[in-house]
């Protein structure tokens, strides 16, 4: 070939001042350097993973929440307007149920935050529309259930109202926040 250079080792490749090329590899601050800016980078996406994961499972509580206030309504609806008076009496009412008061049960939702499949929820402690109000107004506190179970109790049961909650206590980012969310029909 007209034209190419031929390089030989220990050669600087016709630049001049015939000095010799440098064949290192990378220093150890370049090295340091590199795992520094990895690291930032892997603990910022952790983080965001870890924030995804507690949203994830706090969207799967209200669906597990959804799920038993549609069954309360539709049981309710069989029963002139009362909402029954147990979380066990919604079974016939939950998804794959029968959707009457005598049949079989459905399916209770799983917790998102425990994997507990069948899951009933817990006889909830608001038993007034007043006590609603002040859970709602008040900062949230521990849940008598296990962190992400859904609670239920009929509230003024001759009234026609309803309770549903979900508590996130100690979601997997931040080891002391407590989420309570009531839903009422009031």
């Amino acid at each position: 070939m007209k034209g190419a250079r031929i390089l030989r080792p220990g050669k600087s490749g016709g630049i001049k001042g015939g000095r010799p090329s440098r064949n290192h590899g990378f220093t150890l601050v370049e090295l340091l350097v590199a795992c520094a800016v990895l690291s930032v980078l892997f603990a910022t996406a952790y983080a965001n993973l870890i924030g995804a994961q507690v949203k994830a499972k706090t969207a799967g509580m209200l669906e597990n929440m959804h799920s038993v206030q549609v069954a309360a309504e539709a049981a309710a609806t069989d029963s002139q307007g009362i909402f029954p008076s147990t979380p066990t009496l919604l079974g016939p009412y939950m998804p794959n149920g029968s959707n009457s008061s005598t049949g079989s049960v459905g399916t209770f939702p799983t917790n998102p935050f425990t994997e507990v499949t069948q899951e009933v929820p817990f006889v909830e402690t608001i038993s007034t529309t007043d006590s609603v109000n002040s859970t709602r107004a008040a900062a949230p506190t521990q849940s008598p259930g296990t962190k992400g179970q859904v609670g239920y109790n009929a509230v003024d049961p001759g009234a026609g109202s309803y309770c549903v909650t979900g508590c996130t206590v100690g979601g997997l980012r931040h080891g002391t926040d407590v989420t309570t969310t009531v839903l009422s029909n009031h």
